[in-house]
Parts: structure tokens; C-alpha cells; sequence
């Protein structure tokens, strides 16, 4: 039950390698413990053999919410936080530069749990980056969202890191541009005149 609560919150679908990371406990003992799902038709698989066991799926979204209720309410933000912190040390972005979009699934939803600063600033500097990845891939609403986080991040004293800072607000307003949210892009524009500290930007 507790692996998959922890299944639940990757989503319908995960991986045998993630949930690893997550459970911190070795793959050949996680595949052993979901046989049991497997036999009581709660998830699937289209393995065929032990060795091919890389992907499993709920049998149906509401297995997954109730294997996710199993988390108490009070307690989810913290979960998604620290499986988002177990997937972000165990980040290779080189070879997987697009999982950043599933860690900030997680990290964004205990953004509010982080009391360090240093924490905050490395959340708005992902935030960044995946908002960056979104604009390239033209999913704006997307980049919008995880700009606005990062924003969020860096609290009402933001532009005392003036160069990220900077950064949020220029991709935020062309994302808002883009989105024709011409009103909100403008509002933005000013902000940075007001705050800049050359010419250039």
C-alpha cells in the first residue's frame, strides 16, 4: 500500500526506475512487492517477463486516487516535496534534460514548505530553465505557469537577485505576448524599466 501511495503521485503510469529513487529501496525488491498489485488486477504491465518489468500503469484513474488518498491531506505537500528532492539529486540533466518538467511536478507543490533561501532561489532557477524548454516546445501556458513559480519563489525581494529576477520577468512577458495577454505583458514591461539598472536591459 505505502508503494503505491507513493506510485499514485507520479501519476497513472510510472516507472520501475523512479519509483526506486523515490522508495529509496532496490528495484528487484519493489518489482517483488507489485506483484501483488499485479495479481489483484490493481496495476498493470505489458512486461512479459521479470527482467522486461520497467512500466506499470493503474488499472483506472480511480485506483490511483484511492492509493493516493491513502496520504493523509496534511501531509501530500511534504510528500511531493521530498520526492522531488529524492528525483532532483538523482538528476542527470544531460542525459535526461526533460525530466525537469517532472520534478517541478513535485518540487512546485511544496514550494510553500521551503524555508531555506538558497532552496528558493535553485526553485525559480528550475522553474526557469523548464519555463525556457515549454516556450521552445510552444507550450506558453505551460512556461507561463512555471514563471509565475519561479517568481513566486523569490518573494516581494526578488530584485535583489537582479540577473534571474530579470530573466523571470523578460520570459514572462514575452510568454504573456504570446498568449495575447497583451495587458499583462505591458505590465511587466514597466516593471523591468522600473527596476533596471542599464540602458540594455
Amino acid at each position: 500500500q505505502q508503494i503505491l501511495s507513493l506510485a499514485a503521485c507520479i501519476g497513472i503510469k510510472f516507472d520501475i526506475d523512479v519509483l526506486s529513487i523515490i522508495c529509496q529501496r532496490p528495484i528487484s525488491d519493489l518489482v517483488q512487492s507489485l506483484t501483488i498489485g499485479l495479481e489483484s488486477d490493481l496495476i498493470w504491465t505489458t512486461a512479459k517477463t521479470e527482467t522486461e518489468l520497467r512500466t506499470y500503469r493503474f488499472a483506472h484513474d480511480r485506483v490511483q486516487q484511492a492509493a493516493y488518498s491513502l496520504i493523509p491531506s496534511e501531509h501530500r505537500r511534504m510528500t511531493h516535496l521530498k520526492i522531488g528532492q529524492l528525483l532532483l539529486q538523482n538528476w542527470d540533466s544531460e542525459q535526461n534534460e526533460a525530466q525537469i518538467f517532472e520534478i517541478l511536478d513535485h518540487l512546485n507543490l511544496g514550494q510553500e514548505l521551503l524555508a531555506e533561501e538558497q532552496s528558493q532561489i535553485q526553485l525559480a532557477e528550475l522553474n526557469l530553465k523548464a519555463a525556457q524548454r515549454a516556450k521552445q516546445a510552444t507550450a506558453y501556458s505551460a512556461a507561463r505557469d512555471y514563471l509565475t513559480t519561479g517568481l513566486a519563489c523569490l518573494g516581494t525581494a526578488r530584485w535583489q537577485f537582479y540577473g534571474l529576477t530579470l530573466s523571470l520577468h523578460q520570459e514572462l512577458a514575452e510568454a504573456n505576448y504570446l498568449l495575447g495577454d497583451f495587458e499583462a505583458s505591458k505590465a511587466l514591461i514597466h516593471t523591468i524599466l522600473e527596476h533596471a539598472t542599464s540602458p540594455l536591459d
